[in-house]
């Protein structure tokens, strides 16, 4: 009988001591390390939003650490980008971008001063932006060949950098694409980077087709504007360079072409009717265009 009494009260102590140490183990685990995408509409970022902390004796004391060398001379430490380093999860105040990544460690203790910790490394993708673009001319049924490199860097390279939209084009993922649209289009490139994260549109090209689609025209006026006064239409030329001046049927007839050095040109000399027309003018790369009344 005080054997059996012994073999119960054995078993109900490994029983205890096994439990505890399967079920009551302090575990912390932050998550997989991490890429953020970085846009503008993007407020705030947390740092470990997938945190878990099992075991242990609750309540938890944290504490954020990061040791970095940026430059020469120069240490951030986990209060340089983070709001907060004796929270579970606080979020960036600085960020940082490009292909290194940057290793947090989060530092655990429970009630009992027992400790665990855990990392994980982050790294952000920005893009940026290079403010550039063409404008084309072509006739019914032309085409043109695209030529202009990438104007999206940053994020994580290699970059994958599409034209959209992908009509009138014969391979919109190639820079050096051809165009032939029948009728005028915008066309912006859009990137995609190695962890996928995509880049805002920037225009790139803007291809008209005479003769077609003018209202398409008037949607995208340029600064500076084209003003009438009588029978006089002035435009904003400055250094007095070569305008090339095309006057439109609200139906998209080509009914006048000139070309001159001044900021003005006389509906007198186009031999109109009266009505409402569309005049595009083109200086360099400017784009100029507007209702003329007549």
């Amino acid at each position: 009988m005080h054997s059996n009494l012994s073999y119960k009260i054995s078993t109900i102590i490994l029983f205890i001591l096994l439990f505890n140490n399967c079920y009551c183990q302090f575990i912390v685990d932050i998550g997989p390390d991490t890429t953020h995408c970085m846009y503008p509409y993007v407020d705030t970022i947390y740092i470990a939003p997938n945190l878990t902390v099992t075991g242990g004796t609750e309540p938890y004391t944290y504490k954020w650490e990061c040791i970095d060398s940026v430059a020469p001379g120069l240490i951030l430490w986990a209060s340089s980008y983070l709001n907060d380093t004796t929270l579970a999860n606080p979020f960036f105040i600085n960020r940082f971008t490009g292909k290194k990544w940057f290793k947090f460690i989060l530092n655990v203790w429970d009630d009992n001063d027992n400790y665990v910790k855990d990392s994980i490394k982050i790294r952000f993708s920005e893009f940026v932006y290079i403010g550039f673009g063409y404008n084309a001319y072509l006739n019914p049924g032309d085409s043109i060949q695209f030529f202009l490199e990438s104007l999206i860097g940053g994020g994580i390279a290699p970059l994958l950098t599409c034209y959209t939209p992908e009509y009138g084009l014969s391979d919109p993922c190639s820079l050096m694409t051809w165009c032939k649209p029948d009728s005028t289009t915008f066309y912006y490139q859009v990137a995609t980077d190695s962890v996928g994260c995509i880049s805002d549109k920037i225009l790139v090209y803007k291809i008209f087709v005479n003769g077609l689609d003018i209202k398409k025209l008037t949607q995208y006026p340029q600064e500076p504007g084209v003003y009438q006064f009588g029978d006089r239409v002035i435009f904003d030329n400055p250094y007095n360079k070569k305008a090339n001046i095309k006057m439109y049927s609200i139906k998209g007839s080509l009914l006048y072409e000139t070309e001159n050095y001044n900021n003005y040109v006389l509906t007198t000399d186009m031999q109109l009717n009266q009505g409402i027309y569309i005049i595009i003018i083109k200086i360099e790369n400017i784009i100029l265009s507007g209702k003329i009344y007549y």
